[in-house]
């Protein structure tokens, strides 16, 4: 087993937010793949709030909510540099992102 530096980029988005007809996670997502990126996740929250500060909750009846969607993609610095580079542009306004310095575990068969 080996311990190889990464970095964990998470983005911060809306379950509403829509980047040229699609959702952008999704579109971001695909993205990520296409570029090669080591592994994504998107998972969608709850409960949260944005730069507006409108607290947005998961309620019966309400089909049009904006959740937040967090986007997680792990790759090497340059990867993830160069991925943020290309996409950056392209989402909302409103969105947040953050890198974080990981290890990752690289097993050997």
């Amino acid at each position: 087993m080996t311990w190889l530096d990464a970095v964990l980029l998470k983005v911060y988005l809306g379950a509403t937010d829509h980047i040229h007809g699609e959702s952008a996670s999704d579109w971001l997502l695909q993205r990520a793949k296409a570029a090669g990126l080591r592994g994504a996740t998107v998972t969608q929250g709850s409960l949260g709030f944005g730069p507006d500060g409108v607290l947005r909750r998961a309620a019966l009846f309400h089909f049009a909510q904006n959740l937040p969607v967090i986007v997680e993609l792990v790759d090497e610095a340059a990867a993830i540099d160069s991925f943020l580079s290309g996409v950056t542009p392209e989402l909302p306004a409103s969105t947040l992102i953050t890198t974080q310095h990981v290890q990752t575990l690289q097993r050997t068969p």
